[in-house]
């Protein structure tokens, strides 16, 4: 750690402490660990919390909040919380965020699931819950592609600013999602649909689709849009974004998906059965928590924009991802989250989906919406020597 003195005497003459780019990645890492187990044991633990939360509606809640962050910080770029300083933003995005995913949670399992009973909260094995929450994986691939590959196209070209420009990329997204949702989520789990109308399983399209957000994630958010922005024009950006990443979202399924069959062993395969597909996610989820603490807590190092640069920062998160979903099966998530066996007979408990997620809700809140408040900075620049040069960022 060191120290710079601040160049205006009006605001502070007090140095202010920095930290070296890893070490401000790891306190941010521990901030995380610590204040998601602490908020697991006393609220999500399915052994220690008086809350008999897990599996469902937490999953939902989860999926609802992660969606809701999505449009609070990616799509209106936080301007609803831009006044407030911190703590104050990061708590008051924590509190809108978590409570709007609570409501729209009852709202669809008490209020619609009364008049369409396949949504009820009261549904066998939680189905309904998953139904109501599945809408949140097509809100989630394209409102964070229109936010992290798009730029918001074609909002900014009309003239628009924050909050309008996000409440436009809400709307004008709102029907395409619900189109995706119709055609691939409701089919295989409402009574009223029509036989043979099922495009793909749950699992199988909660995996699939999910890795699409992985791929978007990592072109936008770790390699600055890359190659998408190659293709010039805003239009052929979105166009090369959409192709691109149904691509690469294709090989990342059964890439990953081979990946965690690899970890888990052929016993735990078997045991999982009709179940693994959604696998494919579980990895994705471990890499999407790596892609938001790699470029907003650790640097996004190595920096910069060349090949070499971008292949690296994708190994290293790609390789943080894999230990941690390994790390996770075997070790963490009976030991430590105490949940139940991933399926009957097998040797590995938990679902990454519920575990890690709430990892990267905390990291969302604290590292993204909280900016790491209560740490050092991260020191970018060599040290000042005198009160006249430039504090670290």
């Amino acid at each position: 750690m060191t120290t710079t003195l601040h160049p205006d005497p009006d605001v502070s003459t007090r140095p202010t402490r920095t930290l070296p780019w890893y070490a401000f990645g790891l306190a941010n890492l521990a901030v995380v660990v610590v204040l998601s187990l602490a908020t697991w044991y006393l609220f999500l633990d399915p052994q220690w919390s008086a809350l008999s939360t897990y599996p469902q509606p937490l999953t939902a809640w989860m999926f609802w909040t992660i969606i809701a962050f999505v449009w609070a910080g990616f799509t209106l770029e936080l301007s609803p919380f831009a006044r407030l300083a911190q703590p104050w933003r990061g708590l008051a995005v924590a509190v809108a965020t978590g409570g709007l995913a609570a409501l729209i949670t009852w709202l669809l399992a008490a209020g619609w699931g009364a008049v369409d009973a396949n949504f009820a909260g009261s549904r066998p094995d939680g189905l309904g819950y998953v139904l109501g929450s599945l809408i949140v994986l097509y809100s989630f691939v394209l409102y964070t592609m229109s936010a992290v590959n798009w730029g918001h196209w074609p909002w900014p070209a009309r003239g628009l600013t924050q909050p309008w420009l996000g409440i436009a990329s809400l709307a004008g997204l709102a029907v395409p999602v619900l189109v995706l949702y119709a055609i691939f989520a409701m089919p295989p789990l409402v009574d009223w649909a029509t036989p043979g109308t099922t495009v793909l399983g749950v699992f199988t399209q909660i995996g699939f689709f999910y890795c699409f957000v992985v791929s978007s994630i990592l072109t936008g958010a770790l390699l600055g849009n890359w190659p998408w922005r190659l293709a010039g024009s805003p239009g052929r950006v979105v166009l090369a974004s959409v192709v691109g990443n149904l691509a690469l979202g294709t090989v990342f399924y059964f890439g990953l998906g081979g990946i965690a069959a690899l970890i888990l062993g052929p016993a735990n395969v078997a045991a999982i059965g009709e179940q693994l597909p959604i696998f494919a996610a579980q990895v994705g989820v471990c890499w999407v928590f790596w892609l938001v603490m790699w470029p907003n807590a650790f640097g996004n190092k190595p920096d910069g924009p060349g090949l070499g640069a971008m292949a690296a920062r994708t190994a290293i998160t790609l390789v943080l991802a894999v230990a941690t979903f390994a790390l996770y099966y075997w070790v963490l998530a009976g030991a430590v989250f105490h949940e139940p066996a991933a399926a009957p007979g097998a040797t590995v408990n938990g679902s990454a989906l519920i575990a890690i997620d709430w990892l990267i809700i905390i990291g969302l809140w604290y590292v993204v919406a909280g900016e790491s408040w209560g740490l050092p900075r991260m020191r970018t620049t060599e040290t000042p020597t005198t009160a006249s040069a430039a504090p670290a960022a």
